[in-house]
């Protein structure tokens, strides 16, 4: 049969549909003609139903375009609200007007060192945040623990190769190495070492967050060399490209989850069922010097995040103690974006 769809404000289709199947208790009439009422021009300009908003403080509401509605469901997408500010919604349809629904939009929160500006060293280890530092300022952490007593630390400082200079100004630097026995990628995470555990170690990846970014934009600058190191499944690789990447999911879990290489066990990105959005930035070829990026954050549901992780790897296979060695990845200037 056919079908007028309006597929959005003042455009219209006429689709082949599939002729609907009554169930048991109905019937199915032949449609002889139809007409238009006035709900339907609405409808056809986008103006019914939808969402109207605006600040508990002022009386004027504004309508806002573009509502999605899916069964009894209607949605909208809204930009340009203010920061940490209490809004009410509600819904309209002709002269029907839905509950009123109060929100509080978010605060644009970022993270402690976010720049990679703040260090101290503690005998050959170095930590990406100042020495006796507590709280929310203990947000990063690396496999330093693990490599430095072998071959010093694979992340550290870098003050004179920066995205942004200026006083005081420095860059994350992540590098590939060999570490006596097994092969070890330059890391940085957010979250803490655990311990060491057989040829691995355990890292606690996550630390407290409930906001919801767009996006995370920075620097990065990368340097690759061919994979020199693999484990049994990955000994394809030897040879080619070695890939630095940086990722990040906003989660619902409860608590840190800990990854223990040695054991691979490791955050099934695809699957699992915390995870509430997800980005990642991938870098296979020499960047010749710092590049801007701007990741996206593709959200999978609409609960509230609790924990957020962020993963930097000079060697995307380090976990797998796969990789290049002399690789090496910097970060600078990192930053939440929200919209």
């Amino acid at each position: 049969m056919k079908a007028c769809v309006v597929t959005e404000p003042f455009h219209y289709e006429i689709r082949e549909m599939p002729v609907p199947e009554p169930a048991k208790g109905e019937v199915q009439i032949r449609l002889m003609a139809c007409g238009v009422c006035g709900s339907d021009i609405h409808i056809f300009k986008g103006e019914n139903p939808r969402i109207e908003y605006r600040k508990v403080s002022e009386q004027e509401w504004t309508a806002a375009g573009n509502a999605v509605v899916a069964g009894v469901g209607i949605s909208v997408n809204i930009e340009g609200l203010d920061a940490g500010t209490e809004y009410v919604a509600r819904v309209r349809c002709d002269n029907a007007l839905s509950p009123e629904k109060t929100f509080t939009t978010e605060e644009p929160r970022q993270l402690y060192n976010m720049n990679f500006d703040d260090w101290s060293l503690d005998g050959k280890v170095w930590y990406p945040y100042l020495s006796g530092a507590s709280g929310d300022h203990l947000i990063w952490d690396s496999a330093n623990k693990a490599t430095a007593s072998f071959t010093g630390s694979s992340t550290t400082p870098d003050e004179e190769f920066v995205a942004v200079s200026g006083e005081g100004k420095k860059a994350a630097r992540l590098e590939s190495s060999f570490a006596v026995v097994k092969f070890a990628a330059g890391n940085l995470f957010t979250g803490h070492f655990v311990k060491l555990a057989g040829l691995g170690a355990e890292l606690a990846w996550g630390v407290p967050f409930t906001s919801r970014p767009a996006a995370l934009t920075g620097y990065l600058s990368y340097k690759t060399s061919p994979i020199t190191d693999a484990d049994a499944e990955h000994k394809d690789l030897l040879g080619k490209n070695d890939t630095g990447h940086v990722i990040v999911i906003l989660t619902d879990w409860e608590e840190e989850f800990h990854v223990k290489s040695a054991e691979k066990i490791f955050v099934d990105f695809d699957n699992d069922p915390g995870i509430i959005a997800f980005g990642k930035v991938a870098l296979s070829e020499d960047t010749d010097g710092y590049i801007r990026f701007e990741m996206p954050l593709e959200y999978r549901s609409s609960r509230q995040p609790t924990m957020v992780v962020i993963i930097a790897s000079s060697s995307a296979l380090g976990d797998y103690f796969t990789g290049g060695r002399g690789s090496v990845l910097h970060l600078d200037e990192f930053e939440f974006v929200y919209k």
